[in-house]
């Protein structure tokens, strides 16, 4: 089966051969600029940080022109129904603001991108869609730069874009305001030296036709058993699906895990909730399909740009873990972070702040706990060993997932003649040294025995807590909305709780509830993957005893 990398022949309609130039007129829709924000992650200057927000890494998942010329129907509380710019569901889905500049210059959200297929410019997704958070307190917007965003799956968003186009070609005055829309934005923003056709209804059909990875969103939406919400997705379940199309090995998606924060990835030997992946290019890869590279399942030519990926990958280094930001939050109260540092120490530092080892290029091996050890939900664990035929014989799926990243790897580097030594320096060999670090998606409950950290099942990684009240929710699977219920008897935390708002709770170290639950996700410790149970350490603790903890959280610094 060949992907959409396929409907690049079908580009040529929108821009054709005419040399007339269009006078430059401002777009009809355009997005809303950013508030202001105090960045709280050290270790980037501007120019890195609008790099990281848009730079591209091959995601091609929709014609720029349409993103801002389509409109979608909008229901008001008296029922009221009316049709609106789709981009004004960007605070919707959860995407960040950012104002235009010269990484950014369509004024495009946070971790939105663009680049050139053909003739047609695309908006895409990178990391940073996920992987920056912001939260609010009083009026502030603290932006976290490598922590979570409230945001919702890349495959919520597109099966929403997908929908509204579906409505928009039956025809009528819907599909002739987007063909003048597609149009008068095409003419307000084109490339150089090159001229421009006015689409037909029946050209736009063309090329949605070729967007055969962006036409799945719906399909993979409809097999979503658990829906995510926000800041969760189940990478894992959609990635076997788009990966290994055949109706045996499509199975229901049912285990959403938080967003991870990237803090001191160089450094994390094992990634992933369930540290199942050593390789930094393989990771990058994965993450880059789920955003929107697409690639030929015959040549594995792909449009991923793997020098770009390795560029995002290095400025996530740089960040390090945020300090308490006292000026907005309130100062520590250091007599009661004292105290809850016994509490802490006797409790959690031996797994939290101790990792299992450290490799002689300081690559950190945290410890590891089975889910019947620790007692939080198993299903992503156990979903990502399942096995996948392939050509007749199963396998577990990650072996057969590792075989697909691997085959567009060496695509690219042959296509692009990368260097052996660019290579090494990619995939971080320096640091990622030894056989024990050849890179390797593990199937971590199936294969335990044969790796030192993973003895008698063990799978999720207890790893260090600073700046962890950037992290909100909790558990692996965002199943606890704060650090206070947390260190409650899973009897007495919520068992339901609303996300998708960003005022933050600085007492108990979470999100406060909203004010309009209207416009949020109720999140249901009930439904599959979403157990709350587990993790039931400091439980008899008072609740002062779980303050003194908190502030002692607060207090912890970030290590370099």
């Amino acid at each position: 089966m060949r992907r959409s990398i396929a409907a690049v022949a079908a580009l040529a309609f929108v821009a054709g051969c005419s040399n007339e130039r269009p006078r430059d007129i401002t777009p009809t829709l355009s997005s809303t600029p950013s508030a202001a924000f105090v960045p709280t992650a050290d270790g980037w200057t501007a120019a890195d940080r609008s790099t990281f927000y848009h730079l591209s890494e091959g995601s091609a998942l929709f014609p720029l022109a349409w993103l801002y010329a389509i409109e979608v129907q909008e229901t008001d509380a008296s029922g009221q129904k009316t049709l609106r710019p789709m981009t004004e569901r960007f605070a919707k889905w959860g995407l960040l603001p950012d104002d235009s500049g010269p990484a950014n210059p369509y004024g495009l959200p946070v971790g939105f991108t663009t680049m050139k297929l053909g003739k047609i410019r695309w908006a895409g997704i990178n990391c940073a869609a996920c992987h920056v958070g912001e939260v609010t307190y009083k009026g502030a917007h603290l932006r976290i730069d490598g922590g979570p965003n409230m945001a919702l799956p890349v495959f919520d968003i597109m099966a929403d874009l997908q929908g509204a186009l579906t409505e928009t070609f039956q025809g009528g005055a819907r599909a002739q305001r987007f063909i003048d829309h597609v149009w008068t934005w095409s003419k307000a923003h084109p490339d150089p030296d090159e001229g421009l056709n006015r689409p037909t209804l029946e050209d736009l059909r063309l090329l949605r036709s070729g967007l055969s990875t962006a036409h799945r969103f719906p399909d993979l939406a409809a097999s979503v058993g658990t829906t995510a919400g926000y800041s969760r997705i189940d990478a894992f379940g959609f990635a076997r699906n788009v990966l290994f199309t055949d109706k045996a090995n499509q199975r229901r998606i049912d285990a959403p895990v938080s967003t991870p924060d990237i803090w001191d990835m160089e450094h994390t030997a094992w990634l992933h909730w369930g540290a199942n992946t050593n390789s930094v290019i393989e990771r990058n890869l994965g993450q880059a399909l789920a955003t929107g590279v697409t690639y030929d399942s015959k040549t594995f030519d792909s449009t991923i740009d793997l020098a770009a990926a390795h560029t995002l990958e290095t400025l996530g280094y740089k960040l390090k873990k945020p300090r308490w930001p006292e000026n907005v939050f309130g100062p520590i109260d250091r007599p009661r972070a004292e105290r809850g540092r016994a509490l802490f120490n006797s409790t959690c530092a031996s797994c939290h702040e101790t990792p299992l080892r450290v490799t002689p290029t300081g690559l950190k091996v945290y410890k590891l706990f089975s889910p019947s050890e620790v007692g939080t939900d198993p299903a992503v664990a156990v979903n990502f060993d399942q096995p996948v035929t392939v050509n007749g014989v199963a396998q577990p799926f990650p072996h057969a997932a590792l075989d697909v990243l691997e085959k567009i790897k060496v695509a690219y580097y042959q296509r692009n003649k990368v260097p052996a030594e660019t290579q090494a320096t990619w995939e971080a060999r320096a640091v990622r040294a030894g056989n024990e670090w050849t890179p390797r998606l593990r199937a971590t409950l199936k294969e335990s025995a044969d790796y030192d950290d993973t003895r008698v099942g063990k799978v999720y990684p207890a790893k260090p807590l600073a700046g962890a009240w950037a992290t909100a929710p909790y558990l692996h699977n965002g199943s606890v909305p704060t650090i206070y219920d947390l260190l409650l008897p899973r009897a007495q935390r919520p068992a339901k709780f609303r996300v998708g708002q960003r005022e933050f709770d600085p007492v108990h170290l979470g999100y406060q509830a909203p004010s309009e639950p209207a416009s949020t996700f109720e999140f249901d410790v009930s439904q599959p993957g979403n157990s709350n149970a587990g993790h039931e350490y400091g439980t008899a603790w008072t609740g002062e005893q779980r303050l003194d903890v908190i502030e002692y959280l607060k207090s912890l610094q970030p290590v370099s």
